[in-house]
Parts: structure tokens; C-alpha cells; sequence
């Protein structure tokens, strides 16, 4: 009896001891894998959470249609979600919260907004654009909201727009484009003032264009006559706030170099007439995004190439060009990721490391950091951070011409009257220099700045430009109390050296 005994104690004995070795062991694998593993996988963290990926930025399973990041010190970004209105962040899309208080809401308590615009100048000032109207509303029902408060509370803004559906809102951007062209030409203009800063707003409703260039007191209608179609983005020339550029669908692009007294057909070359997006890199470097790919200008709209590669025949919703180098563009394509290109578009890079083929609608590169890039997606928003390799490239690529220019005396400008004339962009045809400051309001539509004889070299002779002159590029003629202009003296050659007058 004691032998069994025994033999049972020292059997259980054994079974407890092994146990508490069993223990003991996964005990210790454990805690060498808890050191262990995150120093295995430091190589993979840096690249994974570091440069060249997509990292979710919050707001997920939302549909963000706008992405807005004014320029300035503070870390302040808005965004637009389908149905659930705007939302703000100040901590670089860590937290958002919603700024909805007087915005208006549909019969299910949506939030009924779908377009948005922020005031670079005083990043606190916001517009919003209510696109549809229900059964309910009258005909003083608000269609545009505004707020100075960073959306803390929206007031209605116009009575002008009150019952028409706002389509699409833009702001004059509060920068300066590099003067140079995709080539490194100068494109010093020889007025003797820079640009002044406008307080200006174009809205489109109801198929018409509004303009306020008192941030949204007071608003006066532009003579738009354009196509019976929807306007689907707009665009104001940074240096000059008479020169507006209209998107639309089915009806490609339109533009006006005098207020909207005359608009003008832009669509040489362009065979996809859906216009999501307008891009001005450069007072001639233009980019736009249709449903049939990127196209690009070297003329300031007057005639368009369609970009080959990857976003060739795909649907391109938005397009983000960097500040300081025109050739360096991202565009965010539908059902298709993000691809960015540093040459201009010729060739194209994809940046789908967790983004994969997510819609992109609203694309923007960080004022504060443009190594940052910033997406508006089916999914939520995003955050992409390019790696050195990449900002170097594409500071390398920038022209010299910026920071070089060759100097000549007579690049000198003289205070002549043609200098407002001078300082318009023309897509459609050539403004005389010696037309007088009022002949600018008739001035046609062109795709390039005429610089006088004796201020900036002209890249094109005067046999180049006149044959490329089609008849819907003609706008208003000028008033019969102005004389003929005699010829536009150009160089003979593009050589940089203008011909003597």
C-alpha cells in the first residue's frame, strides 16, 4: 500500500513539476519575444509609419469630397463628408470636430453642403454651397453660407444666390506664381507694381457666376452665357482677379481675361469635356483634370495636350501642383489610388502603399510642408509623406531660371501705358502694346502674356502665334473710339535678345 502510494505521489509530483516547467518556459518566451520582436521589427516600423506610405488620418467609412489647408503657421485644415457636412482639425488630422452650426439640414437630418472654399488670406473665413434644394424650399431659401469664425457658426451670405443651387465656389489664391515658364523662360512681367492682394469670390449658381470682392457683402453677376450645362470647377488667376477659368461638364473649359464681359471656348486640343479640376502652376503652366486624364498647357490655356502613362484614359477627380516647382503634380484618380509625376506628367509614379485603388477626390499638398501630401478619399482622409530621395529629385527639377535669370538692360520696364495690358493673360488673341489702359476690358482671350518689345523675351514669333488663332477664341472687339493698334513688334528670333524698335 505504501509503494503505490508512493508511486502515486511521485508520479503526481512529476506531472505538477513538469507543469510548472511548462509554465515556466512559455513564461520566459514570452518575455524574450516582448523584447525581442520590436527590435526585429524596427526596420519594418520606420518604413512602414515613415515616408512613402499612406497613413489613415481620420474620418473613416466617410466620403471627404473637399480638403482644404490654407496657408499660414497654424496647423488648420477643413474638410467636407457627404452628408455629415464640415469638420475641422488644428492638430494635423488627429482629432476632428465638426463645425456645422447654422448649416442646413434635409428631411433625414443630413447635413446638405457640397462645396466648400477657405479664404487663404483669413484662413477663419469659409464658404459654403448648398447643391440641392428640396420640394420644401422656396425661393429664398439660402444657397450659400459663410463663416468667420472657423466654422464655429455659418450665416447665410447673399441674398443674390438666395434659391439657386451652388455648384462650385472658389477663392483668388493669396500667393504669386513663380514668373517662369515649363522651360525656364522668364516671365518677369514688365509692369512696375506687383500683383495687390483681392478679397475675391466667384461662386457658381444656378447656372450662373457671381462675383464679391468684398469677401461676400455684396455680389455682382457675371455676363456668363456659356453652355446650358453644370459648372464643375473654377478657377482665379493668383496675379490677376479678372482672369477666371470655368470647368464644366460636357462643355470643357471656358475663360475670361476681363471680368466676364467676354468669355471664350478653351478648348483646343481637349477631347474629354468633363472638367473636375483646374491646376495654374505658373502664369502659363496649366493642368487640368477630366474624365478622360491630365491635361496640360504651356500657353495659359490656349492650346491642351493630353498626358500619356498611367492616368491616361482614367477618370482624374482632383490635381495638387506644388508651390515652388510647376513640374511636380499629384492627381487622385476614381477607383485608381494617387500617382504624382515630377517631370510634368511624362512619367508617373503610383503611391498606393496603403491607399491601394480608393477613390480620390480632394488632393493638397501641405503649405507648411509640401513633403506632406494630403487626400480626400471614399474611405476617409489620408496622409503621405514623400521620402528624401523624392524631394530632392524634385528640387533638382525646378528651373534655373527662377533664381538665375540672365540679365540685359533691356529687360528694363518703362512706365508706359501698356502695362495693364501687358500684365492680363490673354487666351485667344494679341492685345497691341500701345492699346491704352481702357482697351483692357475688350481685350481677347489668349493663352499667353504679351510683354512689350522692350521688357520680356517672347518665345514664340508672330508667324507662330496668329495661324493657331481659332474663330471661338474671339471676343468682343474693341470700341469703335479706339484707333487701329499698329503691329505688335517681336523678336525675329527666340533668342532672348529682343529686336530693336
Amino acid at each position: 500500500m505504501s509503494d503505490r502510494f508512493l508511486a502515486s505521489y511521485r508520479k503526481g509530483f512529476s506531472n505538477r513539476l513538469s507543469l510548472l516547467w511548462q509554465r515556466k518556459a512559455l513564461q520566459i518566451v514570452l518575455a524574450l519575444c516582448s523584447f525581442a520582436v520590436p527590435i526585429l521589427l524596427v526596420p519594418l516600423a520606420r518604413s512602414e509609419s515613415g515616408a512613402d506610405l499612406w497613413v489613415r488620418a481620420g474620418l473613416s467609412k466617410s466620403i471627404v469630397e473637399e480638403l482644404l489647408i490654407p496657408a499660414g503657421t497654424t496647423a488648420l485644415q477643413y474638410v467636407l463628408v457627404v452628408g455629415r457636412g464640415v469638420y475641422r482639425s488644428t492638430d494635423d488630422g488627429v482629432t476632428w470636430l465638426a463645425a456645422n452650426n447654422g448649416l442646413p439640414l434635409d428631411g433625414w437630418g443630413r447635413v446638405e453642403v457640397h462645396a466648400l472654399a477657405v479664404d487663404e488670406g483669413n484662413p477663419s473665413v469659409v464658404y459654403a454651397g448648398r447643391r440641392h434644394l428640396g420640394p420644401g424650399d422656396s425661393a429664398f431659401s439660402a444657397g450659400l453660407y459663410w463663416t468667420d469664425d472657423a466654422g464655429a457658426t455659418w450665416l447665410v451670405s447673399g441674398q443674390d444666390l438666395a434659391g439657386k443651387e451652388v455648384q462650385a465656389i472658389t477663392v483668388m489664391p493669396k500667393r504669386a506664381l513663380p514668373r517662369f515658364s515649363e522651360g525656364g523662360t522668364s516671365l518677369q512681367s514688365p509692369s512696375r507694381h506687383e500683383p495687390t492682394a483681392v478679397d475675391m469670390v466667384c461662386v457658381a449658381a444656378g447656372g450662373e457666376i457671381y462675383r464679391s470682392m468684398d469677401r461676400g457683402r455684396s455680389w455682382s453677376r457675371l455676363d456668363w452665357r456659356g453652355v446650358e450645362t453644370r459648372i464643375s470647377s473654377l478657377a482665379i488667376h493668383p496675379e490677376n482677379p479678372d482672369v477666371v477659368y470655368v470647368g464644366t461638364q460636357g462643355g470643357g473649359l471656358y475663360g475670361t481675361v476681363d471680368g466676364g464681359v467676354s468669355w471664350s471656348v478653351m478648348n483646343a486640343g481637349l477631347e474629354d469635356l468633363d472638367v473636375y479640376d483646374i491646376a495654374i502652376a505658373d502664369p502659363r503652366l496649366m493642368y487640368l483634370a477630366t474624365d478622360g486624364g491630365v491635361y496640360k498647357s504651356t500657353d495659359g490655356g490656349r492650346a491642351w495636350t493630353k498626358l500619356g502613362g498611367a492616368t491616361r484614359g482614367r477618370t482624374v477627380k482632383t490635381i495638387a501642383v506644388h508651390p515652388q516647382n510647376g513640374r511636380f503634380l499629384c492627381v487622385g484618380l476614381q477607383h485608381g489610388g494617387a500617382y504624382c509625376s515630377m517631370d510634368g506628367g511624362t512619367q508617373w509614379t503610383a503611391l498606393k502603399r496603403g491607399l491601394g485603388n480608393l477613390t480620390v477626390l480632394a488632393l493638397k499638398l501641405d503649405p507648411r510642408d509640401p513633403s506632406v501630401l494630403w487626400a480626400g478619399t471614399t474611405d476617409g482622409v489620408w496622409r503621405y509623406v514623400f521620402g528624401t530621395r523624392v524631394l530632392l529629385t524634385a528640387t533638382a527639377s525646378q528651373p534655373e531660371a527662377r533664381t538665375t535669370p540672365r540679365p540685359s538692360p533691356t529687360r528694363t520696364a518703362t512706365s508706359r501705358p501698356t502695362d495693364t495690358v501687358t500684365r492680363t493673360l490673354q487666351p485667344g488673341a494679341t492685345a497691341s502694346p500701345t492699346a491704352s489702359p481702357t482697351a483692357m476690358p475688350t481685350a481677347t482671350l489668349t493663352a499667353s502674356r504679351i510683354p512689350s518689345p522692350t521688357a520680356t523675351h517672347v518665345p514664340e514669333s508672330a508667324a507662330t502665334q496668329v495661324p493657331t488663332l481659332t474663330p471661338t477664341l474671339t471676343a468682343v472687339p474693341l470700341p469703335p473710339t479706339l484707333a487701329p493698334p499698329p503691329p505688335t513688334p517681336v523678336p525675329a528670333a527666340p533668342t532672348d535678345t529682343p529686336q530693336p524698335r
